[in-house]
């Protein structure tokens, strides 16, 4: 079983991740020899009351994708409009690339709505896919996937 272990340094559970278009989108591309857009790198906090995980609409502008559906969210202001795109998201420790990633190829995600500030926030949609470890006095998180 692959391991990645983050320090908590603050009191959110942080991790670095890269975001890219869906796994079949980049197929598509590959096949017809176009460009492959990079990644995005971001930092992202996991949400375990969240079921779904939410991307910064500044991140999914970078890749000019189109809505897969709208849908609401239920959060603490009501429940807002949302869009829902499809993308890659891989949880990796950016300071050692050469260590396992955790890889959703291909991931249905909302955008989040204005006012939140974060990158990401991971939820339960990717967090099933894996075992996580919060050692609360030792100040570390481990994923095991």
């Amino acid at each position: 079983m692959a391991q990645l272990t983050f320090p908590i340094v603050t009191d959110e559970l942080l991790v670095d991740v890269r975001v890219n278009l869906a796994a079949p989108d980049l197929a598509v591309l590959r096949a017809a020899n176009q460009p492959v857009p990079a990644s995005v790198a971001a930092r992202a906090i996991l949400d375990t009351g969240s079921n779904v995980t939410g991307v910064a609409a500044s991140i999914i502008r970078q890749f000019q994708l189109l809505p897969a559906q709208r849908s609401t969210t239920q959060g603490i202001g009501g429940a807002p409009a949302v869009d829902l795109f499809r993308v890659s998201l891989s949880i990796c420790d950016a300071g050692h690339l050469h260590l396992p990633w955790f890889v959703q190829p291909d991931l249905l995600v909302m955008e989040l709505p204005p006012g939140v500030l974060v990158d990401l926030l991971i939820g339960m949609d990717v967090l099933l896919g894996c075992r996580m470890l919060v050692d609360g006095p030792g100040r570390q998180l481990t994923l095991d996937f």
